[in-house]
């Protein structure tokens, strides 16, 4: 069993009929087909993956089945950003008409990000709804996307525009799994767990800040296993309280404002969403700085701190270029666009539209 087996932890989603556990452990891929007896019994499931995840888990992810008597099937589609289409929905449709695929059975999600939004919308829209699992492969989906019930597709006009809220039966987190990864997705996905901190959580901050080199060097450690649980104990409080993204959770969209934006301005396809999200921070804390009086010394420690990042090149963008697409993001309403700002570390408050000579200014320092 990768990296030996310990008991590890369980945060709960609190959410009435909808609750669900996040089982966070070590070799836990190993034991999926256990906690599926104990949680969701069926005798098949269908396994989404990517053409990558799929070298690397899919058969320990399916032994785990067969030792717990569950037939399986592996849908494979390839990696990337491009998979959350209408053309991979569609395509998955057509696999479930195939095989059958039955309300009583499970699909579960094996792999990032794109994996689990895609596969789980797949199950919410296929029968008005197949049971649901995830089994998410990265920092960031383990940190973020695979707990909250979030799922969806994007459309040519923009990111995650088609989506919905489905809640899995229950998310499985092996921190094993992040061995695997490329040094700069390990990167990505902690600018989303110091977000956490940011937002929420001042002493998840300073351990990250402090160990941040660590946690990139030995993805899987002993230490990822503590900051994953008190990442998804954040995001677990924050949906039990607003679990349609109406009020509170908008604080998670701290630093993806103009992230968002920086994305959508290079094509999506030549940073990562992680890479994004740290530039966007970046903007953040100065916005915070200048209309929030975020402190100076918290200002400049938390930059510090985002230096440390791989930087994406950015030399041939231009700050007033970039901030109109702020106006495409999902997140604006009818009264205009929400920001989430910091007073301190670990403190979060969501403004609508600054100034926008000062969101011109924050890009600008973003890009630098």
């Amino acid at each position: 069993m990768a990296g030996g087996e310990r008991v590890g932890r369980t945060v709960e989603v609190k959410l009435g009929a909808r609750s669900y556990p996040v089982r966070i452990a070590c070799g836990l891929l190993d034991r999926v087909g256990e906690l599926l007896v104990e949680i969701a019994p069926c005798r098949r499931a269908v396994i989404i993956t990517d053409d990558n995840v799929r070298a690397l888990y899919a058969a320990r992810l399916a032994s785990s089945l067969a030792q717990a008597q569950i037939d399986s099937l592996v849908i494979s589609v390839p990696p990337g950003e491009s998979s959350k289409s209408l053309e991979t929905l569609a395509h998955l449709y057509d696999e479930f008409a195939r095989l059958h695929v039955r309300r009583d059975e499970l699909v579960l999600a094996l792999g990032g990000g794109v994996i689990g939004d895609l596969a789980g919308f797949a199950a919410a829209t296929w029968l008005r709804g197949v049971r649901f699992v995830q089994v998410p492969t990265t920092v960031l989906s383990q940190v973020d996307s695979s707990v909250g019930g979030k799922v969806g597709i994007n459309h040519p006009s923009g990111k995650n525009l088609i989506g919905s809220f489905y809640q899995p039966l229950l998310v499985v987190i092996d921190p094993d799994t992040l061995r695997t990864l490329p040094s700069a997705e390990v990167w990505s996905g902690l600018a989303e767990v110091i977000k956490y901190g940011f937002i929420a959580d001042r002493s998840l901050y300073e351990r990250v800040a402090t160990d941040i080199r660590a946690l990139a060097a030995e993805p899987g450690s002993s230490l990822w296993e503590e900051i994953l649980a008190r990442c998804c104990e954040i995001k677990a409080t924050i949906v039990q309280s607003d679990e349609r993204d109406l009020g509170l959770r908008h604080i998670l969209n701290f630093g993806h404002t103009l992230g968002h934006a920086l994305e959508a301005a290079t094509g999506y396809n030549r940073l990562r969403h992680g890479e994004a999200v740290a530039r966007g921070m970046v903007a953040a804390l100065w916005l915070s700085h200048w209309l929030r009086a975020f402190p100076e010394e918290e200002l400049e420690a938390s930059l510090q701190v985002l230096e440390q990042f791989p930087r994406p090149e950015l030399d041939d963008l231009v700050a007033r270029e970039i901030v109109p697409h702020v106006a495409h993001d999902k997140k604006g309403t009818s009264a205009g666009q929400k920001w989430v700002l910091l007073d301190r570390i670990g403190s979060a408050t969501v403004i609508q539209d600054p100034p926008a000579e000062l969101v011109v200014q924050a890009a600008e320092k973003m890009l630098r």
